[in-house]
């Protein structure tokens, strides 16, 4: 389960709108995440499980260097040693890393693909596909993200416009070299609801072996 939630807490998932039909930006309107400017020094965003209890945290930090600016997030759990950290490069993913599959070892993913098609649809149709190799394994996840509707949730007592995406993700892991080892797939669902101007309020995991929704409970000033 570890793996599934950390995947999508906090996450920025950002896609571009271009003359073709793919691009790598924006797929989530900026009104719709946290503003930048507002990051300052960095902010932790504090998630919590509606089952357990358990906090998933995200620690979001702006760099601005000259006209480019660098997000950097790092999703981690106050009951795992697992983390892993993402960065982008003005609004686009350039890399991620992981110590989830391999001991505590920070591994360095492959972006395969990460892009939009541009199908008609309110925002398109988002695609991710990333791929960890480590000394036992691979991994790679496969994401398709959709728009499914807008709602407004509360947030200290306040209603919040949200737009609210549906994603659906494989991953599968496979000894690359042993080509006759079966490989293995996991398939789960979530629903992310995203705030104006808040980011990711609530995100729902949909997995054979039950429901489990975490809800942002608080922004803090990074320490």
């Amino acid at each position: 389960m570890k793996y599934l939630l950390l995947f999508f807490t906090g996450t920025l998932m950002m896609s571009f709108y271009s003359d073709n039909n793919y691009s790598t930006y924006d797929f989530i309107p900026l009104e719709y995440l946290y503003p930048e400017d507002s990051l300052k020094n960095g902010k932790t965003f504090v998630v919590k499980s509606e089952e357990t209890g358990n906090l998933n945290l995200s620690d979001i930090t702006l760099a601005q260097k000259s006209t480019n600016r660098q997000i950097i997030v790092r999703r981690y759990s106050n009951n795992s040693s697992g983390y892993d950290s993402t960065i982008f490069f003005n609004h686009k993913m350039t890399e991620i890393y992981s110590n989830m599959y391999s001991g505590n070892i920070l591994v360095k993913a492959k972006i395969i693909s990460d892009m939009i098609l541009n199908d008609g649809s309110k925002l398109g149709t988002q695609r991710q596909v990333i791929t960890y190799t480590y000394s036992e394994g691979q991994v790679t996840t496969d994401s398709k993200s959709t728009y499914l509707k807008d709602t407004i949730l509360n947030w200290n007592s306040v209603q919040v416009a949200c737009l609210v995406v549906a994603s659906h993700i494989k991953i599968s892991f496979q000894k690359p070299s042993d080509p006759e080892d079966k490989k293995d797939t996991f398939s789960y669902s979530v629903k992310t609801y995203y705030g104006k101007n808040l980011g990711t309020m609530r995100f729902t995991v949909i997995e054979p072996k039950g429901v489990h929704t975490f809800n942002l409970v608080k922004i803090v000033n990074k320490k």
